[in-house]
């Protein structure tokens, strides 16, 4: 007797150690995407990065995964996630990540860049660990100058055509750094905003693509190489406030045919214009009086403009260049702006009014005709720049001007829309239907109601509508001129108290190749509903469920149609009851596969209790923690010890 209460003593209290331990162990629900590893968060809506796969050395974080037919925003990176990865270089935290655990990003590689958006969370990590960083805005990367200015550092963006802005985050670009937009294969036109000051060393070289970059005269730096290998690159207006043209600036910009030098610029640099083959005029101005060696190095077809006795003459008679001396024109201005200054989009440009003005080198001034204006026409928001082009004595003078353009905003389309799309009800019921006419201006008009089938249902002139018998018609509202209408699609049912059976009503919510999204509303007395028949397949399903609902308001049940089979027949839908967290019904050949989530995966033919849920899975790695499986393994070999030992006490007590 005293063995059997000792045993079961023994046993409650194994067994409640064992729970105790089970209760508190983690088991953690991992999976992969994009080489990305990934927890599922408790709040069953956001993921957590918890490792990395791949061996990139620019990697961009997602800032969503998506599991199943749902999307997981990330939030958070994981402790340790990419602890030691010394591949990295760049990593690109987006916006949604709000934490990121100690030792994220320990022990990797010295160059570690991290990208993220001015006062994140990724940025306050960064600064802590010591690690570089940049901050992220529109599609450039940037850091901000001891002056409280922005310095662009990098573009991240892939367009062809770009605008770098004036501001970021509300601070000012005045810089492009080096390198910026080195080697960029995808931009060919670019135009700099007037706030920018300097362009670095190699901000655009080797930009194959780039055909052309209108630059504001507020920039008074352009460093070496900063266009070097822009082989496409076919003119380049010079900004007026630049003195030095650095050395390597044009080198090998092989299709560069025209450029204009301004008076301002006092030194050439070594090799500026060098491999510029395509280049065949040139006017150096008197105010240059430092030319460097090899500056048009390769430039065969080159003639240089230049005032008698200048530097520049000197320079052409040491190199044996071909030059011409003569008074050629070197600026071209607007003396009187054209009458029309403002544009739609899609007009062409008017220089009805405008006056222009060649200046030469003597100073002396003329007012021009014979000039041509290209790019105005079909004027849009994104091409509002004409250039001004005039041609003296083998020298083209290039003038570019932007053109206001006036953005109209699109009419809204008249159109009539109903408060309800379909509707049910009983015969002799009622239900009130409005029309709203959009726009305002067009609301005064008279809505004209009529039904399809009066022996279904019948509307008034206040589109009051009545069931008259079971069937189903079409209840129409247009507008007095007759040329804009909308439809609400009527069920009438017979709800007496001698009917006991369903009322079923689809509503089409979106329809495409691959999928379509339904809605079913299932309308009961007293009585569950026994089958579904959903584009000619019957799913059978006990919805024995229902909570009973007091004067006998019916129960809507939703569904959410996700596949099509093969034939264009809906094969899965989802619904929801009795407080599940979801369940996928599959319906193959009459037959039910049901599907139970809860947010963590998907588990096929799980076998579960309506009103009940589980944690599923689907292609991911379980991993548990080892540790708590090393104590639960200690605890069973401990307590059974406990157990053999005290048997064996009781068993020579009996003895005695």
């Amino acid at each position: 007797m005293i063995k059997d209460v000792i045993k079961k003593v023994l046993f409650i209290l194994f067994a409640i150690v064992i729970l105790n331990i089970l209760s508190k162990s983690n088991c953690v629900f991992s999976a992969n995407y994009q080489n990305y590893e990934y927890r599922i968060n408790n709040d069953n809506s956001t993921v957590t990065i918890t490792g990395y796969l791949g061996s990139s050395k620019e990697i961009t974080i997602p800032s969503s995964i998506p599991v199943g037919v749902k999307e997981y925003n990330v939030i958070s990176v994981s402790e340790n996630a990419f602890y030691g990865n010394t591949k990295l270089t760049k990593v690109i935290i987006p916006d949604t990540i709000i934490s990121i655990g100690n030792d994220a990003f320990a022990n990797c590689s010295s160059n570690l860049i991290i990208y993220a958006a001015n006062n994140s969370d990724a940025i306050d990590y960064a600064k802590s660990n010591n690690i570089k960083y940049l901050i992220t805005a529109e599609e450039y990367a940037y850091d901000i100058l001891a002056s409280s200015n922005i310095e662009i550092k990098e573009y991240l963006g892939n367009k062809a055509s770009i605008t770098i802005p004036n501001k970021l985050d509300d601070k000012t670009v005045t810089e492009i750094a080096e390198k910026a937009f080195y080697a960029n294969e995808n931009i060919q036109n670019v135009v700099i905003s007037n706030s920018v000051k300097k362009i670095d060393k190699k901000a655009f070289a080797n930009c194959i693509n780039l055909i052309n970059i209108t630059l504001p005269d507020s920039i008074t730096n352009i460093e070496e190489q900063a266009f070097s290998g822009c082989n496409n690159l076919t003119d380049f207006i010079i900004p007026n406030k630049i003195k030095v043209i650095e050395p390597k600036t044009f080198y090998m910009c092989s299709s560069l045919k025209t450029i204009e030098i301004p008076e301002n610029v006092t030194e050439i640099g070594s090799k500026a214009f060098a491999g510029c083959t395509s280049l065949s005029s040139i006017n150096i101005p008197e105010n240059v009086q430092t030319l460097q060696n090899g500056i048009f190095t390769d430039c065969n077809n080159l003639k240089i403009y230049c005032k008698n006795g200048s530097k520049a003459s000197n320079y052409a008679k040491q190199k044996n260049l071909n030059y011409i001396i003569l008074d050629a024109p070197r600026k071209l201005s607007i003396k009187q702006i054209p009458n029309k200054t403002s544009y739609k989009e899609g007009e062409n440009f008017d220089k009805t009014g405008m006056i222009l003005q060649v200046t030469y080198n003597d100073g002396t001034t003329k007012d021009i005709e014979n000039y041509e204006i290209t790019d105005g026409e079909d004027l849009k928001k994104d091409k509002n720049i004409i250039t001004i082009s005039y041609t003296e004595n083998d020298v083209t003078l290039k003038l570019r001007c932007s053109v206001n353009i006036e953005i109209e905003e699109p009419k809204e389309e008249t159109k009539v829309t109903l408060n309800k799309d379909t509707g049910t009800l009983d015969i002799n019921g009622t239900i009130k239907l409005m029309a709203t006419i959009t726009p305002v201006e067009n609301a005064t008009q008279k809505i004209i109601w009529k039904s399809e089938d009066e022996n279904v249902a019948t509307v008034n002139e206040n589109g009051v509508v009545k069931g008259v018998n079971i069937g189903n018609t079409n209840i129409t509202a247009t507008t007095e001129d007759g040329k804009y209408t909308a439809t609400c699609q009527i069920m009438v049912v017979s709800l007496s108290e001698d009917y006991d059976g369903p009322v079923i009503t689809i509503e089409v919510l979106e329809e495409a190749d691959e999928f379509a999204k339904i809605r079913v509303s299932v309308t009961d007395r007293e009585n569950p509903i026994k089958s579904l028949l959903i584009n000619d397949i019957d799913c059978t399903k006990s919805l024995n469920n229902y909570n009973e609902v007091e004067t006998k308001i019916y129960k809507n049940v939703d569904y959410e149609i996700i596949t099509k089979d093969a034939n264009g027949n809906i094969s899965t839908f989802i619904y929801n009851y009795n407080n599940t967290n979801g369940e996928i019904v599959t319906c193959e050949n009459g037959e039910i596969l049901r599907e139970v989530s809860n947010g963590e995966g998907i588990d096929e033919d799980v076998k579960i209790d309506p009103g009940k849920s589980q944690i599923v899975s689907s292609n991911s790695a379980v991993s548990f923690d080892t540790n708590r499986v090393i104590i639960i393994i200690v605890v069973v070999v401990v307590s059974f010890g406990i157990c053999v030992h005290l048997g064996v006490r009781i068993k020579n007590m009996r003895k005695i």
